[in-house]
């Protein structure tokens, strides 16, 4: 096994399996152990956080008109009215299985964390405010993670760190040491893993949950 670590900050391993025998199966159990930090993290490289992208229309004509109707005389005060208005104005429809997206979000006025979390994306680039969208999981102590607790929410650049927004959980700047990040959303892949959430194969092996 081998660690790795991307360009913009995703940790992952990598296990290289020789030969397996035909109708054979390789099980593979992965434990890590993750120490929390109440730090926040350095924002290397804004301008990469700033343009538009699948899911996030930060260019998008009724994007930027209520960007600029939430925009304050300062970045805090402007993140605090965009997390406010999609807190409130975003009602929480469940579970959707596709992405629909930040227009989707403003249009129809629901989604699930992911639809949440791309809207104040989206509006905090039309405010020249770097963002992101990470996903992972919210953890209070010590737990063993299930897949079904996969929480997406959306990071913005002020003062020079990484600052959570969590819409969906109507948590402005929580500590960072809760926020298990999996990953960072781009458009292009950043890494081998593709745009999985977990895990991914390469070669002729299939993968079976277990």
């Amino acid at each position: 096994m081998a660690l790795h670590r991307d360009h913009v900050g995703h940790n992952y391993a990598s296990v290289e399996i020789a030969t397996v025998p035909a109708h054979g199966r390789v099980y593979i159990a992965f434990d890590a152990q993750v120490q929390m930090a109440n730090v926040g993290e350095p924002v290397a490289a804004p301008a990469d956080w700033l343009t538009p992208e699948r899911f996030i229309e930060s260019d998008h004509p009724d994007i930027m008109a209520l960007a600029r109707g939430l925009r304050q005389l300062s970045e805090h005060a402007t993140v605090e009215a965009i997390f406010d208005w999609v807190a409130t104005e975003v009602s929480y429809a469940g579970y959707l299985a596709d992405d629909r997206g930040a227009l989707y979000a403003l249009t129809e006025r629901r989604g699930d964390c992911t639809e949440q979390a791309d809207l104040v994306v989206a509006l905090a680039r039309a405010c020249s405010i770097p963002a992101r969208m990470a996903g992972g999981y919210v953890v209070e102590r010590d737990t063993v993670l299930n897949a079904v607790d996969y929480h997406n929410w959306a990071e913005v650049g002020l003062d020079g760190n990484w600052h959570i927004v969590d819409a969906n959980r109507r948590e402005l700047f929580p500590s960072t040491c809760r926020y298990l990040r999996f990953r960072l959303y781009r458009d292009v892949p950043t890494n081998p893993l593709g745009f999985a959430h977990r895990h991914a194969v390469e070669g002729a092996l299939q993968a079976i949950e277990s």
